[in-house]
């Protein structure tokens, strides 16, 4: 059997971490997103060679905070493949007006593309044979929001579906432009990095042509099954496309 990588992290905010768990339980330590179909992936397809998948993502992240934490969260963990999606974070943080000047300028386009190459040349020195996949970020100014339905919500899961709603038209507008500005970006930072390009917002707009956006992105930002599915695919064909299986 053809060798592939051993170590494979995945790492960014709420979109990779599916909610997986810190316990250590097989059964979760994923998430329930493209991560988790990725690791399945490999672990079904190549068990004589038991690559090990890690999910080092957080909910909410933007790249200043995951930057601040990318020893534990990327560098502790010797990666030989590192999938990295971060941005739309950075977005929300800069138009949200409780976020402080300094958080707000942390967040910034110019201050994304720093923490982009700080982030990756940190990783290149430790492993110079590393392979780098980078996600391009996405957000949609989703027109068919969420609504509360019949069913019982857990009161965190009510106000964040609330807050959503709060949102005018042209807020969503504004941070649907500002994710295109950071998207430039992060292909920039790939080319530097000789990092391979998952695009994501490329394979959304095709399935858009299908089923309207919120079918794949429910609320702008987070996929859903469907939309995890294709992300996967996604990631899969680049894997394969750049070598690094087979």
């Amino acid at each position: 059997m053809q060798k592939i990588p051993s170590r494979w992290l995945f790492c960014g905010d709420s979109i990779t971490d599916g909610n997986h768990s810190l316990c250590g339980d097989p059964n979760h330590i994923m998430g329930h997103g493209f991560a988790f179909l990725a690791a399945a992936f490999l672990a079904a397809e190549y068990p004589q060679l038991m690559p090990k998948s890690y999910n080092t993502a957080h909910s909410g992240i933007n790249s200043a905070q995951l930057l601040a934490a990318w020893e534990k969260r990327a560098l502790n963990i010797e990666p030989d493949v590192l999938t990295l999606l971060v941005g739309v974070n950075d977005t929300l943080t800069l138009f949200n007006p409780e976020k402080s000047p300094l958080q707000k300028s942390l967040a910034a386009p110019e201050a994304y593309r720093e923490n982009l190459r700080c982030m990756l040349s940190l990783a290149r020195k430790q492993n110079p044979q590393l392979h780098i996949l980078m996600g391009i970020p996405f957000y949609y100014p989703a027109a068919a929001l969420p609504g509360l339905s019949d069913r019982p919500y857990d009161a965190a899961e009510k106000e964040f579906i609330l807050n959503i709603r709060r949102e005018s038209q042209h807020d969503r507008e504004l941070k649907a432009a500002d994710i295109l500005t950071r998207q430039l970006i992060v292909r920039e930072v790939a080319e530097q990095f000789n990092a391979h390009i998952l695009d994501y917002p490329a394979i959304f707009a095709r399935a858009a042509e299908q089923a309207p956006i919120e079918y794949w992105v429910w609320d702008g930002i987070h996929p859903t099954v469907a939309g995890h599915m294709l992300m996967f695919k996604c990631w899969l064909q680049s894997c394969r496309d750049n070598g690094i299986i087979p």
